[in-house]
C-alpha cells in the first residue's frame, strides 16, 4: 500500500484510492497491509457469562466477557451512558 504525509486528512476507499476529490497521493514508501491470519484457537475461550437481567437477550444472545459486547438501547433512550 502506498504511504504519504499527503495521506493525512484526506479519505480513501477500501482499496486505498483517494474518494475526496483531492489530488492523487504520491506515495514517499510502500508498506505490506497483509497481516498473519489469526488462529482462533490460541484465544483465551470466554467461560465468564454477563448478566444483563433483561431474559430475552440472557437467553437468545448470550454475552461472555472479553468479547465485543453489543450495546442494545430503545428508540429516544441514551445509547452512550451504560
Amino acid at each position: 500500500m502506498p504511504v504519504s504525509e499527503d495521506m493525512l486528512g484526506r479519505v480513501f476507499n477500501g482499496s486505498g484510492k483517494p474518494i475526496d476529490k483531492g489530488p492523487p497521493v504520491l506515495a514517499e514508501d510502500f508498506l505490506d497491509i497483509q497481516g498473519q491470519p489469526i488462529n482462533p484457537w490460541s484465544r483465551i475461550y470466554p467461560e465468564e457469562m454477563i448478566q444483563t437481567g433483561i431474559s430475552a437477550i440472557d437467553c437468545m444472545n448470550s454475552i461472555a466477557r472479553g468479547q465485543k459486547i453489543p450495546i442494545f438501547s430503545a428508540a429516544g433512550l441514551p445509547h452512550n451512558e451504560v
